[in-house]
């Protein structure tokens, strides 16, 4: 689908011609043949919970996983403490303990764990039906999030600014943060990665693209929220990554370019995820890699000990 018919949040036209238009947009897209095609594999391999008794009205976060068991509690947990009343996460057939953590999880924090069985990396539709589900449980704002994200907002939570914010969509600016050597200290890079990333307000209308980068929607779009990005976290978790996003690629995404940093990864040699973790690191640019340290000084600090955006700002209204 062309790019011009994306709501993003660098872009609106007036309330009646965008919902129009988005409207038609999305009538066109879920006639492709493809698409439907995507969409009934997500819908036989989604298992959602029981979602009664959820807050109305209320602020939720979704997301689709696979084998995220070192960071995913403490993304839940920090989106909790972001004021977002409710978590709805789809486990993709992890191995490595991610399921298990999830259901512990679940009878700690406001978590509902839903199963999808369908192996093809059909992020786009996917997160779609997430926030579909959560919209019909009464969600009145979705954010849609990765297992290795921290969201902010400036100088209040992320819950609270949601609560005052009168926009539909609103853009969330992503930064990376990478290890020290030691993987006990983390830096920040203040290059921002483009392009950003959206949260927005329940609506049937709304359908998800690929990377949660733009979202149809007929709502006003505006900015306001920031992203901590964390890609990397050892050198096991950098090879295990490029080789499961390669593997979960249909060979249409991969001709079209999509995760072309996990086919690309997964492809090299250890030499070369040895020489990548090295140059991670040590905060040096390591061409080839997708998330790389920009060449700007990176600074130190670990967004995941701040409540509120702890990075730069400049630009985001």
């Amino acid at each position: 689908m062309p790019h011009r018919l994306l709501v993003s949040a660098r872009h609106g036209v007036g309330n009646v011609r965008r919902w129009v238009r988005v409207s038609k947009a999305v009538r066109e897209r879920d006639r492709s043949p493809q698409l439907k095609a995507e969409v009934d594999a997500v819908r036989s391999g989604l298992t959602l919970p029981q979602l009664e008794g959820s807050r109305k009205g209320g602020l939720w976060a979704v997301a689709m996983v696979k084998n995220e068991v070192d960071i995913i509690e403490s993304t839940l947990r920090h989106l909790a403490d972001q004021g977002i009343d409710e978590l709805l996460v789809a486990d993709n057939g992890s191995t490595d303990g991610t399921l298990e953590l999830l259901r512990e999880l679940s009878r700690q924090l406001p978590l509902h764990v839903a199963l999808d069985s369908e192996p093809r990396y059909f992020q786009g539709p996917k997160m779609t039906a997430l926030a579909q589900a959560a919209r019909r449980a009464g969600a009145s704002w979705v954010v849609p999030f990765d297992a290795d994200e921290f969201w902010f907002a400036a100088s209040t939570t992320v819950g609270e600014y949601l609560r005052r914010c009168d926009a539909g969509v609103v853009q969330a600016r992503m930064f990376n943060v990478y290890p020290q050597a030691d993987c006990t200290k983390w830096r920040l890079d203040p290059q921002p990665m483009d392009p950003p990333k959206v949260a927005f307000r329940a609506h049937r209308l709304a359908r998800l693209s690929i990377g949660n980068h733009w979202v149809l929607h007929p709502g006003r779009p505006a900015p306001g929220l920031f992203i901590a990005h964390y890609p990397w976290r050892s050198a096991d978790q950098l090879k295990r990554k490029t080789h499961q996003g390669a593997v979960a690629l249909t060979e249409e995404q991969r001709a079209q370019g999509f995760g072309f940093h996990w086919t690309a990864g997964a492809a090299e040699s250890d030499q070369w995820r040895h020489d990548a973790w090295d140059a991670i690191q040590h905060g040096r640019v390591f061409p080839g890699l997708h998330w790389t340290p920009s060449g700007t000084p990176l600074w130190d600090v670990d967004p995941r000990q701040h409540r509120v955006w702890p990075g730069p700002v400049e630009g985001s209204n």
